[in-house]
């Protein structure tokens, strides 16, 4: 001061001050200066020293201190935030859309502009006449938000690639300075460009399964979890002889259905492909019903129906697949009428050859001729074969129209396969036929025909185990059942064989020589007739091994 002859200010202080009566202090801020003080010469004379409290205005300054960095700090975050934000964002100030703000990836939309400062026509003059304006307006006068979807912006350069069209959706919502007084628009952009592209993908799919199915030979169905039909194929439509309404109006049980069945009984819909597939959750084939489409001859379609489920494996409806199969029974039951009328016909000479030969055997007898006899006892199981093939075309005939009758009676199925082993064993003389376990079971069953089912399973055993010198059957009681085994040490059937051994014509294969030679019908039969009999029949086998055949029938 005394330098510089003039006021010196100095700095604020931290002075506590007792209170009285107390030994604590009470916290004061104060504010001194020093005054030269003149005399008349100029000279300073003496120096004023005057202290001033200003701890209000201290609080107040830091006050107003520590807000200014508190808003400077969230002004930092808040702008690292939107440039950070994994979403475009732009902030358009005033009625002229002045680029204020834009983040990183809105500028890597925009690589090569120069938007901040500009308006939104300098920075676009493209969009002086676009849509685009009267929203911005819209947005800006009226404080209404607005989703522009799926905007493609072409060409864009992607990082580390060439350039490809993307799609942004756009939203803009106002900015504003009060309550009451909008001074901007802020834009969010978010690129689904990956949402786009796999829609458009399901969409190609969808429109390629559409063609697939509009130009299928077959008919298509769906059905819901209610079992409404939700969709038909213009095959279908043929099939029945229905418009695509008429179909869908309709559940896949409507008794409305029953105008178009041939016998005029609507199919119950426990009986129905679609819905035993929609409760068992297992496909269903080849399924046929007769169908009377409206003005025009009755048809038959083979249905397939299978589940149709969600990600949790709950069923939610089915497919059904479904194609005239009219041609196919008309040629099957051709075929089914040529073999009956051909069995029919060769029946009564084979009978009369039969006969003709067993007379020239009795008149032979009294010839000591080793070749006659063993021609004539080779030309006699050569008839045999031949009559017992036409009995099972002819069982095969009457399986298929229905006319196969079961006549059942009481028997002890004990005696009848003893009986049967000593019979076929004169016939057999490579095999020893053994009863390994037996007793006397009574059943309620055609005799004849569970003797034919014996027969064959006896006679397939001994023909399939050439290398073997033994053939074993079993009966038991298994629960309220009879329970017949037949084992052979042959040749064994493989696994993928041994669910169509059952089917008509099938044979396990040519494995030896002579194996073959026979038409694949009886087991086929044995089938049909051990479930007539409500029984069943199955096998266990294994290549090399042998096979055991088993068939079962109600006591």
């Amino acid at each position: 001061c005394i330098l510089t002859r003039k006021r010196v200010e100095l700095p604020g202080k931290r002075y506590d001050v007792p209170i009285r009566g107390t030994d604590k202090f009470e916290t004061k801020y104060w504010q001194a200066s020093n005054n030269p003080v003149f005399d008349q010469r100029g000279d300073i004379v003496y120096i004023s020293h005057v202290t001033v409290e200003i701890t209000g205005a201290y609080d107040l300054a830091k006050k107003e201190r520590i807000a200014r960095e508190v808003t400077e700090a969230k002004r930092r975050d808040l702008h690292s935030l939107l440039m950070e934000a994994p979403a475009a964002i732009t902030i358009l100030d005033g009625p002229d859309f002045i680029y204020e703000f834009q983040n990183a990836i809105h500028l890597r939309i925009f690589p090569d502009r120069e938007l901040l400062g500009k308006g939104l026509t300098d920075a676009f003059p493209e969009l002086k006449d676009s849509y685009i304006l009267p929203i911005l307006r819209g947005v800006f006068e009226k404080g209404e938000t607005y989703v522009q979807k799926e905007v493609r912006i072409s060409p864009v350069l992607q990082k580390d690639g060439p350039l490809k069209d993307v799609f942004w959706t756009f939203i803009y919502q106002p900015r504003y300075k009060s309550p009451n007084e909008i001074d901007g628009i802020i834009v969010f952009g978010y690129d689904v460009t990956g949402h786009v592209t796999s829609r458009q993908k399901v969409e190609e799919s969808e429109k390629r399964l559409q063609t697939i199915l509009e130009t299928m030979a077959e008919g298509i169905g769906i059905v819901n979890s209610e079992g409404e039909i939700i969709y038909a194929n213009p095959m279908a439509e043929k099939l029945l002889g229905l418009n695509k309404e008429e179909i869908i109006q309709r559940s896949y049980y409507d008794t409305r259905w029953k105008n178009l069945r041939v016998d005029g009984t609507p199919l119950h819909r426990d009986e129905h492909p679609i819905y035993i597939s929609m409760e068992t959750g297992e496909a269903v084939f080849d399924h046929e019903i007769g169908v009377q489409p409206p003005d025009a001859e009755p048809v038959f379609i083979s249905i397939n129906a299978a589940p149709l489920k969600d990600e949790d494996g709950k069923i939610t409806g089915a497919v059904g697949t479904f194609m005239d199969v009219t041609q196919r029974r008309k040629t099957a039951q051709l075929k089914d009428e040529f073999i009956s009328t051909v069995s029919h016909e060769l029946k009564t000479p084979v009978t009369s050859i039969k006969a003709y030969l067993q007379m020239l055997a009795r008149s032979l007898s009294g010839y000591d001729n080793a070749d006659t006899h063993r021609s004539l006892s080779r030309l006699a199981v050569q008839v045999n074969r031949l009559e017992s093939l036409i009995r099972d075309f002819l069982d095969v005939t009457r399986i298929d129209s229905g006319k196969m009758v079961l006549k059942a009676t009481k028997f002890d199925i004990n005696i009848v396969l003893t009986d049967l082993i000593n019979d076929l064993q004169l016939l057999t003389s490579t095999h020893k036929l053994l009863i390994t376990q037996s007793e006397s079971i009574t059943v309620s069953a055609d005799q004849n025909r569970v003797v034919q089912v014996l027969t064959n399973l006896i006679t397939n055993a001994v023909k399939y185990s050439p290398g073997a010198d033994k053939v074993l059957i079993t009966l038991s009681k298994e629960k309220n059942n009879m329970v017949c085994s037949v084992k052979d040490f042959g040749v064994g059937i493989p696994q993928s064989h041994q669910q169509l051994v059952f089917n008509r014509f099938h044979q396990a294969g040519n494995t030896y020589k002579g194996a073959g030679l026979s038409l694949g019908l009886g087991l086929y039969i044995s089938k049909e007739i051990v479930e007539k009999g409500g029984g069943e029949i199955w096998l266990d086998s294994m290549p090399g091994e042998g096979s055991t055949f088993y068939f079962s029938l109600p006591l």
